[in-house]
């Protein structure tokens, strides 16, 4: 384990969740035609094409890829991922929201299900498996640990 790793370690669920949005962002942006088509049983997140949507889903192509750099660029913790968790939950719950008025209060299986659960688990990940603060007592435990080791 190296100090590297130690303040920024990367594996954890925010890391999936935050690659998810960056591969989805750039779909979004690049080739945002895949969200008015059909997946097998999943449905499309819009159901008519036109030059608004495609600017809709371009834009929102951006705002995934800041939450996916966001998501695995910061080191959530119990002090800064409370409040972000709950802001995950609440656009889970708003793509839900959307998708169930889409349908008229049917469930029909659609991309923004996918992004509803995603936004959920990352949100309950944040609040709830935070890594803990770094405190400069503990930074210098890990420093003096590592130059024992390397004497």
């Amino acid at each position: 384990l190296s100090l590297c790793h130690a303040v920024m370690p990367h594996g954890d669920f925010s890391d999936l969740a935050g690659l998810l949005c960056l591969g989805a962002g750039a779909a979004s942006i690049y080739s945002p035609e895949f969200a008015t088509m059909e997946y097998g049983p999943l449905k499309p997140f819009f159901t008519t094409a036109s030059a608004e949507t495609t600017m809709v889903i371009q834009f929102l192509g951006g705002l995934l890829l800041f939450i996916g750099f966001t998501l695995f660029t910061n080191r959530w913790n119990t002090v800064n991922g409370k409040l972000s968790g709950i802001g995950m939950l609440a656009a889970g719950g708003n793509s839900a929201y959307i998708a169930w008025k889409m349908d008229a209060g049917v469930f029909v299986l659609r991309g923004w299900y996918i992004f509803a659960g995603l936004f959920a688990l990352t949100g309950l990940s944040l609040m709830f498996m935070a890594n803990p603060v770094w405190t400069a007592a503990a930074l210098k435990k890990v420093e003096d640990a590592k130059k024992a080791k390397n004497k």
